[in-house]
């Protein structure tokens, strides 16, 4: 428990992850955050050992048909992302794919971190506020980057392309802020 009374897991192998291996889930969980399934199983894939038999096409349709209220979840809903997780694990062995060692110490973390808030909270899904706080972080840290006068000078000096794409972006980062307020 942090000093800001917030559950993080920090040892342990999950707490050891190699960067490639942190920026692959960190992608994946994201994906299945926001209901992407193909870029989920595309950042899944790059932690998947392929076995004789492994059948990326035959996971893809899988991926995209994961319905946790249909297949059985923890909630009434079935709309916990630890659920998706969940049954895309499922999925994984099933069309011939194994995770690799550094994957499977995450899910047992995440699984084992889902578990015990259950205990505490039933009705939240601690991985939705978790990835809605830090997508919010990573927005203002963007934001802050964008209206650096140091960026605003590039700006001013030719970087068009930049200047065309910002009205999106802070679209974006609107979006996420207003969405940060209304679930606190």
């Amino acid at each position: 428990v942090t000093s800001a009374g917030e559950l993080a897991l920090l040892a342990g192998p999950f707490g050891r992850l190699d960067p490639a291996a942190r920026r692959d889930l960190w992608d994946y969980l994201r994906a299945v955050a926001v209901d992407d399934p193909d870029r989920a199983l595309g950042a899944l894939l790059r932690r998947l050992v392929p076995g004789r038999r492994a059948d990326a096409a035959e996971l893809r349709t899988r991926f995209r048909q994961v319905a946790p209220f249909r297949d059985g979840g923890w909630s009434a809903a079935g709309d916990h992302l630890a659920e998706h997780v969940a049954l895309h694990a499922l999925w994984v062995p099933r069309t011939g794919f194994a995770f690799d060692g550094a994957t499977r110490d995450f899910l047992r973390a995440l699984f084992g971190f889902t578990h015990l808030a259950a205990g505490h909270a039933p009705t939240l899904d601690p991985w939705d506020s978790a990835l809605e706080r830090l997508g919010w972080s990573a927005a203002v840290a963007q934001g802050r980057r964008m209206l650096a006068p140091d960026a605003l000078g590039r700006i001013a000096a030719g970087q068009s392309q930049l200047l065309f794409a910002l009205p999106g972006l802070l679209e974006r980062w609107l979006a996420r802020v207003d969405r940060a307020e209304a679930s606190s």
